[in-house]
């Protein structure tokens, strides 16, 4: 069973769970939690003097403990994350989880429970496309279930603005799955997570939606926040 959970992108805001059936690990029998949680890291750490609500280190005080609130949870994808290292040691999971922490302007870092995982293979980055912030990408690990053979193709991403729609929309959704498939090996099941900055209903989400399963999609932001996996994966909402 894996259980997708969408994390909103305010320190505060409310998160949906979802069980899923991850039919083709028929030999890990195993539960996964998924979690993809944009921080916001401008505001909660008031880096421009313009959220002074979460000033003084309030807004990193209110992540953690949203952190430790939707736990226990396996994978983890964030977004707005200029220091992963920080947010894992600040929400008590230093001693259990192994991370990526990409290159600067690369903001989008992933974690894992090393109690569960091998790591096989990557880290690796690929780059997926360009908006006036910079470039945007997509990263990935491959995990081992430890104590079976099943693989987890596990990738991150923090989508382009603006680039939801029509021919660039179908270009983005294209890049993604290419960059997936490039990398991952046969056997993997494929845990996509990100904010996307498109909602299932645009362009971009559709085409993806053809390759992958959506599996589960947050209300904020017009549902930018995503978990997606390899096809015939149900959803069941909690």
């Amino acid at each position: 069973v894996l259980c997708a959970l969408v994390a909103s992108e305010s320190p505060s805001a409310s998160s949906k769970p979802a069980e899923v059936a991850l039919a083709n690990l028929t030999d890990a029998q195993t539960s996964i939690t998924v979690v993809t949680y944009n921080l916001y890291w401008w505001c909660v750490s008031d880096e421009y003097g313009n959220c002074p609500q979460y000033g003084g280190g309030k807004g990193f005080g209110q992540i953690y403990g949203r952190v430790q609130e939707n736990g226990p949870f396996d994978l983890v994808g964030f977004q707005e994350c200029d220091n992963v290292a920080q947010i894992i040691g600040g929400s008590g999971l230093a001693g259990s989880f192994d991370y990526y922490s990409p290159a600067k302007g690369n903001d989008a870092p992933m974690a894992w429970n090393r109690q569960k995982f091998q790591l096989i293979e990557g880290p690796g980055v690929q780059w997926v496309a360009k908006d006036r912030y910079g470039d945007r990408n997509i990263n990935w690990v491959r995990l081992q279930v430890i104590g079976s053979s099943a693989t987890i193709f596990f990738a991150n991403t923090h989508g382009p603005l603006d680039q939801c729609g029509g021919g660039p929309g179908a270009a983005v959704a294209n890049n993604y799955a290419s960059a997936i498939n490039a990398h991952k090996k046969p056997g993997d099941e494929v845990i996509f997570t990100g904010d996307f900055n498109c909602g299932s209903n645009q362009d971009t989400m559709k085409n993806l939606a053809q390759v992958f399963e959506n599996d589960a999609t947050d209300t904020s932001y017009n549902g930018a926040d995503h978990v997606f996996s390899s096809e015939g994966v149900p959803v069941l909402w909690k």
